[in-house]
């Protein structure tokens, strides 16, 4: 394991006093391998104080770095690094010669330049971290929060310093922040030639200049008149009235003559009555008989008795 301290834009004492109280208490020696510095140191005492927390310190030169407190040794520090830790081939470089400032593709350039798996920047006083075209970037921001023309109007910066610990092909990257008096960490993991498992955006560039006002879009045509609403249906073609009562036939007013028999045609003769139809046998009443009981039929012939006028003779029993 190796432990990498990445920090810069100090800018003691023009800007900011002292590294926080609550950072060096953090920062203790013999734990960290070597110290990245992106430059801006701005005084030799601070440089001797990194000194003592790690034997190895690579620090380039920043634009502060030329005309403040380092006169002699601002011009031992070069303008950009690269350092082989672990693994890792991790260029440095302050930023302020790269334009825009803070630029991803800029950046791109100069990692491409040194060859770098890591590049390290500063210049913003902004914390950012990302991985473009495949390699990883990191701005420590400022350790002590030092004010600087690049942020806009009414920011602050935030305190912050990045700790890498680099294993194989792997880093794993502490941040820490100052926020509101308290220490904040957040932990990145990174592969080398695979995305950052979590990746900020890249640093804001300048805004460009504002182009010029374009022309006003056309005015939205007025609405179209709305179809005309369906024509309510016509009515109904009225009904054939009933058919008129047939006028009452003429009533003559002249009486018909009498008519008159025919003076050829004799008038018919009064039809006689017919004599009453003859009753039958059975309808005849038989005579009324006496008062004594009639004998019934003798069933023994009367040879004395002579047969009756016009019927046929019995024919004697054998």
């Amino acid at each position: 394991m190796v432990l990498v301290l990445v920090l810069g834009d100090l800018h003691i004492p023009h800007r900011a006093p002292k590294l926080p109280d609550k950072f060096k208490a953090l920062l203790v020696p013999g734990k960290i391998s070597c110290i990245l510095c992106t430059g801006n140191i701005a005084d030799k005492p601070t440089l001797d104080y990194l000194r003592t927390l790690a034997s190895e310190v690579h620090c380039v030169r920043g634009d502060f770095d030329d005309a403040v407190s380092l006169p002699g040794v601002a011009d031992s520090l070069p303008e950009t690094k690269l350092v082989t830790v672990g693994d890792f081939k991790v260029g440095v470089v302050h930023g302020h010669q790269l334009v825009p400032w803070g630029d991803a593709e800029s950046l791109g350039a100069m990692q491409r330049q040194l060859d770098a798996d890591v590049l390290i920047s500063g210049h913003t006083h902004r914390f950012a971290t990302y991985e473009y075209e495949g390699k990883l970037f990191i701005n420590p921001g400022s350790a002590t929060g030092a004010f600087t023309p690049t942020l806009g109007l009414g920011e602050t910066a935030t305190p912050s310093f990045v700790l890498m610990d680099l294993q194989g092909a792997q880093a794993v990257i502490y941040v820490y922040e100052l926020v509101g008096g308290e220490v904040k960490v957040k932990k990145i993991e990174h592969t080398r030639g695979a995305p950052a498992a979590v990746v900020a955006a890249p640093p804001p560039a300048p805004p460009p200049a504002a182009p010029p006002p374009a022309d006003p879009p056309p005015a939205d045509p007025p609405p179209a008149d709305p179809p005309p609403a369906d024509p309510p249906p016509a009515d109904p073609p009225p009904a054939d009235p009933p058919p008129a009562d047939p006028p009452p036939a003429p009533v003559s007013t002249t009486e018909p003559p009498p008519t008159e028999p025919s003076p050829t045609e004799p008038p018919a003769p009064a039809e006689e009555p017919a004599p009453p139809a003859a009753a039958p046998l059975a309808a005849i009443p038989p005579p009324e008989a006496s008062s004594a009981e009639l004998a019934p039929p003798s069933t023994q012939a009367d040879d004395d008795a002579p047969p009756a006028e016009g019927a046929p003779a019995v024919p004697e029993s054998s």
